[in-house]
């Protein structure tokens, strides 16, 4: 997030949800979790994303942040259908609104709630980081939230053929934004530095 980078994944695990249900999206999520943080810290040079502590407090963080992201989605679905949210969600109307809101709401503040719980356990330091961040975090995530029902949608009406084709397409778009958002940052980088030496 420092680098401008923004992350898909609560929009892929409210799309999930809304396809699959609570037990299989917070497998997905708790698992999805586990191997971002096992790439992260594996190839974090490449990906130009410095890990900042050692082994162990990177373990501890990919399990805590498996655990809150799938209690997130459990609670937060569980708020869903009872404000009359359909799963699967194969058709949008009026009435959808209002529980998608409350699905989308109810996640974003369980997720972060609990994530603000874990850093202050570890520390002042890492817990004002976190706040001092939180609001743009808030802001990304929530812009995200608007295409989780655009991709059950896609899934529910068009088969997983074309869901397929969809992701692949989302995760080609979000790669190359990516490098161009890493070389944008060497550019800068080398620009500082060449400013230096005059």
């Amino acid at each position: 997030l420092g680098g401008g980078t923004l992350s898909l994944t609560s929009m892929t695990i409210l799309a999930a949800y809304l396809v699959v249900g609570p037990i299989m999206a917070a497998w997905a999520a708790f698992i999805g979790a586990l191997l971002h943080s096992v790439i992260r810290y594996s190839w974090a040079e490449e990906i130009e994303q410095p890990v900042e502590y050692g082994l162990v407090s990177n373990l501890s963080s990919a399990f805590a942040t498996a655990g809150v992201q799938s209690l997130s989605i459990l609670a937060a679905g569980s708020i869903y259908q009872n404000a009359g949210g359909r799963i699967p969600l194969d058709e949008l109307g009026l009435s959808d609104l209002l529980p998608l809101l409350f699905l989308g709401a109810s996640y974003i503040s369980l997720n972060h709630l609990l994530s603000g719980a874990y850093m202050a356990l570890h520390g002042r330091d890492r817990f004002d980081s976190y706040l001092n961040s939180l609001s743009k975090i808030i802001v990304f995530e929530a812009y995200t939230f608007v295409f989780a029902p655009l991709v059950t949608l896609i899934y529910a009406r068009l088969g997983l053929a074309v869901f397929v084709i969809f992701a692949f397409a989302i995760v080609l778009t979000s790669l190359a934004l990516n490098n161009l958002a890493s070389a944008r940052h060497r550019l800068e980088r080398r620009i500082k530095e060449l400013s230096s030496l005059q």
